[in-house]
């Protein structure tokens, strides 16, 4: 809170804090500090770091995966390894409206990385979830045909979609 909404002291505060814990073990604590500096956004290499972890690390992404999945209400604490398959309903179109909303930022990468792993594990109804709503659809075409990221990411992302059909 005081990182997103507080003052320019508040925000150095928490900056520094979180500058000292950046090396924390556990993979939602990793999430959550690199979220936090993101947030506070005096440090221009962090989301670089961030898409670099997610792609690296697939602890840290499934536990930044399954944040969101809370964040967006796909899932609730309670439901976290209870063996039962990741939703991405909601989660998945959030993140491309802020994929959308961010291009050509730093943050794009680490939120395209997120959809392309949403895709490559997705179950069958995500293909239904993304059918039917239009915006998806087409924003995800759009997206694969104009992303201006890796090229890695980019093939990624269409292997992805076309796998489940979407394009």
């Amino acid at each position: 809170m005081l990182a997103r909404f507080g003052s320019p002291d508040d925000r150095e505060f928490v900056r520094s804090m979180l500058k000292g814990s950046a090396h924390v073990s556990s993979p939602y604590g990793r999430h959550v500090t690199y979220a936090a500096l993101s947030v506070v956004g005096s440090e221009p290499d962090v989301a670089q770091e961030f898409a670099d972890m997610l792609i690296r690390d697939d602890e840290f992404c499934s536990a930044s995966l399954t944040f969101d999945a809370m964040h967006y209400g796909d899932i609730e604490f309670t439901q976290i390894g209870d063996g039962e398959p990741m939703r991405f309903h909601n989660t998945f179109g959030r993140l491309l409206r802020r994929v959308v909303q961010a291009a050509n930022t730093p943050s794009q990468s680490a939120n395209l990385i997120k959809l392309v792993r949403i895709l490559s594990n997705a179950d069958s109804t995500i293909q239904k979830t993304i059918r039917t709503n239009t915006w998806i659809n087409c924003e995800l075409s759009v997206l694969v045909d104009s992303c201006q990221v890796a090229p890695m990411i980019r093939q990624e992302l269409t292997a992805a979609a076309k796998t489940h059909l979407l394009m």
